[in-house]
């Protein structure tokens, strides 16, 4: 018990320490409020791969439950997605096609605290920030009530840590501090374990997983019976983030992404109508598990297998993600 004790203390001590340097009257220069201003100009994506950019983006699972709760301001939506389900391309299509102002967080090459990597990624001192920055970034993004709420995404959020008090300081101070501003906050994760976690730190309330209001609903009520029926406190609430078949791709999206990669965007259209051939082949033959997982990554190492293997044969040399792109693709 004594170890729970000092478990309890230790992080109220962080979170206390979070507080104070994050939350409050911002103290920054004027340089600082620039770059501040400057990160959430343009719908910005901070440290994705922007080889997965492009000008549309086709309707991977990830994609449709973001956009179903894109409008619910003053919540943290949880979302999880094994690699591959189109996670992280999803950040530059909500970007750049699905809101009027935002910004993306992805860690990229960095790892460790996510606070860090934010603070890495504003260009702001990651040791030493001057007080109240996490605020003072929240006042910038939000949008003016009567307007569709800032989007603000965090990527690949404890994906290798899960429950780190760090990270968990990090996400419900901004829940805490989106509290009567017109934002919606995505924290993305392939960690299916740190995704239960979350959506359990504030009994599923302001933190929720990304779903339609009555699943929520519901799954708010199992995690109460949970909580009453187990005694153990080792016992985790979790969720099957695959209900009713949520995260599976659909035919014509899994095509689309397939045709606008850069092993294929510049072909002609007899070369894609035979890849559209191999792909439908592929679907009718893999059994009923993995088309309930199957992604496009698993769809172009298929094709790679095939006799149209030249098909794959375009080069990214001088490929340029603006030009004539219209698609999904990435992890």
């Amino acid at each position: 018990m004594s170890g729970i004790s000092h478990q309890v203390q230790q992080e109220a001590r962080t979170v206390a320490e979070f507080v104070a340097r994050a939350l409050g009257r911002w103290t920054g220069t004027i340089v600082g409020t620039w770059k501040i201003r400057y990160a959430v100009s343009n719908r910005r994506v901070l440290g994705a791969n922007s080889d997965l950019k492009r000008k549309d983006y086709a309707m991977s699972p990830i994609l449709q439950i973001i956009l179903q709760c894109r409008n619910r301001h003053g919540t943290v939506f949880v979302v999880h997605g094994g690699g591959g389900m189109g996670k992280t391309t999803a950040l530059f299509a909500v970007m750049g096609r699905y809101t009027g102002k935002g910004v993306a967080f992805s860690p990229g090459e960095l790892s460790g605290e996510y606070k860090e990597i934010m603070l890495r990624r504003l260009n702001l001192d990651p040791k030493f920030p001057p007080n109240g920055w996490l605020e003072k970034f929240l006042d910038e993004l939000k949008t003016p009530w009567g307007e569709p709420p800032a989007i603000l995404m965090l990527d690949d959020f404890m994906n290798e840590r899960p429950n780190d008090p760090l990270d968990r300081a990090l996400l419900k101070n901004i829940k805490t501090a989106i509290r009567g501003k017109n934002i919606v906050v995505f924290a993305l994760t392939t960690n299916e374990r740190s995704a239960n976690l979350m959506i359990t730190w504030n009994t599923m309330n302001s933190i929720v997983p990304a779903a339609p209001d009555n699943d929520v609903r519901r799954w708010r009520r199992l995690y109460r019976d949970h909580q009453e029926g187990s005694p153990d406190a080792d016992d985790e609430f979790a969720i099957n983030w695959n209900e009713r078949s949520r995260m599976r791709w659909e035919a014509d999206a899994l095509k689309k992404a397939v045709l606008v990669s850069p092993n294929y965007v510049k072909k002609c259209e007899a070369e894609k109508t035979q890849v559209e051939a191999d792909i439908d082949v592929h679907l009718r033959n893999i059994d009923e598990g993995e088309r309930e997982t199957i992604n496009p990554s698993a769809l172009i190492a298929h094709l790679a297998r095939t006799p149209n293997i030249d098909i794959l044969e375009s080069p990214r040399d001088g490929w340029d993600p603006n030009w004539n792109c219209s698609g999904f693709w990435g992890n």
